[in-house]
């Protein structure tokens, strides 16, 4: 749709505010884009290489009870029919799979332990199909307290299906009673504005502007006829 300013000078400087102002009130509420073409989560100990901390025990290990990855349609993507889990290495009788087997939280050895604890150390989820990511959560391990609970919080990187970083996030923590680290990433839904809005807007500044105007004109009018001399080019009767 196009707009032609072609009145007076003051008519042209409103209608261009009028078009400026159209333009932001439709930019109101624009989404923010989704995480798309997401085909690897790689999740790591937000303690990796912190070495011994004071009253944190043993820093550095990755426990993950279940990785579950929302699409658009609220639909779980890391599920072992569509997607699978790595790991570098696993403690005793817990497995990357777990992490991917619809229950969480859970306890141990219902979950996934890094054998390990280290930069190295990571939980891989890979996916069949690349999708669009609307909602991460990481359940970590159910019943943990401090200090063990320090491995329940994680450093988190998306790779689309090139191999190219589009998403981190850093110390996302499940240590709490829900043990839930929750990354929403689904987009903003706009809020409507009614197309009359700047219409209406316009029109009450251009009523304003007549009325100054008619009241600028009598005002002249009156300081002539009291004796003031004639504008330049105005006929005098």
């Amino acid at each position: 749709m196009s707009t032609k300013c072609d009145s007076p000078k003051w008519a042209r400087i409103l209608c261009a505010a009028l078009v400026i102002g159209a333009s932001g009130f439709s930019a109101i509420g624009e989404a923010k884009a989704a995480v798309v073409d997401v085909k690897e989560i790689v999740i790591t100990s937000a303690y990796a290489g912190m070495g011994t901390l004071t009253g944190i025990s043993l820093p550095g290990f990755l426990q993950v009870s279940e990785v579950v990855a929302l699409n658009g349609s609220s639909i779980d993507q890391a599920l072992a029919a569509t997607a699978s889990a790595t790991a570098v290495s696993s403690y005793l009788g817990t497995s990357p799979g777990k992490a991917i087997d619809g229950i969480g939280p859970a306890a141990f050895p219902s979950i996934y332990h890094s054998g390990e604890r280290g930069v190295g150390e990571a939980l891989t989820i890979t996916f069949t199909t690349p999708f669009e990511l609307a909602v991460l959560n990481i359940f970590g391990r159910s019943g943990t307290t401090a200090p063990i609970s320090n491995r329940d919080v994680y450093d988190v990187e998306i790779f689309n299906s090139l191999g190219a970083s589009i998403f981190t996030a850093f110390d996302q923590s499940a240590a709490n009673g829900e043990h839930l680290a929750s990354i929403d990433l689904s987009p903003v839904t706009p809020v409507p504005v009614p197309a009359a809005l700047p219409l209406m807007a316009g029109g009450l500044s251009l009523m304003g502007l007549i009325g100054w105007r008619r009241k600028r004109k009598i005002a002249s009018g009156g300081m002539r006829r009291s004796g003031f001399p004639p504008s330049p080019g105005e006929a005098v009767g």
